[in-house]
């Protein structure tokens, strides 16, 4: 399959993930501004096309598939023209900026069929695809809590090379679409259960950052703390989420149930980590190695066997709807900023 990449932040992730998979070939590569990083990119993998054409990478007939990893603002524009040819479309994730571009998004497709995927990957993590076994076998009981914690650093200090992220209107969300998408989908996708968000609270750890050309107002959040409630059901879920904790990298998720407790520690950088089985005397604890946690190899996977088992376009909508809602419910306007960081 010949794809096409658009994006250069996320997108080199995207270009090492298609790289080990031989069923995929990269095509071409799609930037918005800095072309040198492109070329870079591009002789690196082994790409021949470098366009600053992104609609028309995502228009053009001669690629099966394309890869959105732009900003979230692009990504109902650049994913249309590709659905509407019915080519295989992954967008990384938000979904999109806003719900109701998501929600056009995961329309569309369903109405195209096109194939799609939202990288959701760390469904792809051994140990979290192990608590979701735990649940749908009883082994924990009936789920009473589910308690995540999803620490990074990417911004913990006062410069950002990415000034979109704290713009609403490029990014949508900040630390609530940087991590808590993910730990949202993960919600949903372990317990099997639909959520509703009964608070929440975010703050921003500055107003203004350095970024590569000067100051950076900063509009969006880097710490969020929710609560949410099972529709149908009494099972509760807290969820917090930084990207501003000095030295601090590990997502945390630990499932509370009526007959034991799991808590599974990994590290986002290379996977690695640790599943603990509280209430256990043999076999308490499962060490995780490291993993790329690749989601194209299930893409793969599932278009040579005709199945759809990869996080679609519908999964991104139904993400985004919750963190949708925690903003909404936190506050009307600006996250309030911590006092004494500025």
């Amino acid at each position: 399959m010949k794809v096409g990449v658009i994006g250069l932040g996320f997108g080199a992730t995207h270009l090492e993930w298609l790289a080990e998979c031989p069923t995929l070939s990269v095509a071409a590569l799609g930037y918005h501004r800095d072309r040198t990083r492109a070329r870079r990119l591009a002789d690196q993998h082994g790409v021949t096309e470098v366009t600053d054409d992104c609609l028309g990478l995502a228009a053009d007939p001669r690629l099966d598939a394309v890869v959105v990893a732009s900003p979230p603002h692009t990504h109902l524009e650049l994913a249309r023209p590709a659905l509407a040819r019915s080519a295989v479309v992954v967008v990384d994730k938000p979904l999109a900026h806003t719900l109701d571009d998501a929600r056009e998004l995961s329309t569309v497709a369903a109405s195209t069929g096109a194939r799609t995927m939202v990288t959701f990957q760390w469904r792809e993590h051994q140990g979290v695809q192990m608590l979701r076994d735990e649940l749908s076998r009883g082994a924990l009981g009936s789920v009473l809590l589910v308690d995540v914690t999803y620490h990074h650093d990417f911004l913990a200090g006062g410069a950002t090379a990415w000034p979109w992220r704290h713009d609403p209107h490029t990014a949508g969300a900040g630390a609530l679409g940087d991590m808590g998408v993910h730990v949202l989908d993960l919600l949903r996708w372990i317990t099997g259960l639909e959520w509703t968000v009964g608070d929440a609270r975010l703050s921003r750890a500055r107003d203004v950052r350095d970024g590569p050309s000067g100051p950076v107002r900063c509009d969006t959040e880097d710490l969020a703390l929710l609560t949410l409630t099972a529709v149908g059901s009494p099972t509760m879920a807290r969820v917090m989420v930084s990207r501003a904790s000095p030295g601090h990298r590990l997502l945390e998720i630990t499932l509370v149930g009526t007959a034991g407790t799991s808590r599974l520690r990994a590290d986002p950088v290379d996977g690695s980590g640790c599943l603990d089985r509280l209430a256990e005397t043999t076999d308490p604890q499962r060490v995780i190695a490291p993993s790329s946690l690749n989601p194209y190899r299930r893409l793969v996977g599932d278009i040579s066997r005709d199945t759809r088992t990869v996080p679609d376009f519908a999964a991104g909508a139904a993400a985004s709807s919750l963190v949708d809602a925690a903003s909404r419910l936190a506050s009307p306007g600006r996250a309030p900023t911590l006092t004494g960081l500025e």
